[in-house]
């Protein structure tokens, strides 16, 4: 019997669906350009996968 076992990859899917949308915005206020934008938000995310940090709760998350 294998246990399910929540994948850091599921983990990085939730977040992107949670504040992707959000996150690009902040990035066309702040660089004007589309494609910087798109590029700040992925690169944030592959940081999020590469440090994989631990976060209290959703708003801990949200700003940290």
């Amino acid at each position: 019997m294998q246990r399910s076992v929540p994948q850091l990859g599921d983990h990085v899917m939730k977040v992107y669906e949670t504040y992707a949308d959000t996150l690009f915005r902040i990035a066309m206020v702040h660089l004007g350009r589309r494609e910087d934008a798109e590029e700040a938000t992925q690169d944030t995310f592959i940081k999020l996968i590469e440090k994989a940090p631990t976060f209290n709760d959703a708003e801990h998350q949200k700003h940290g």
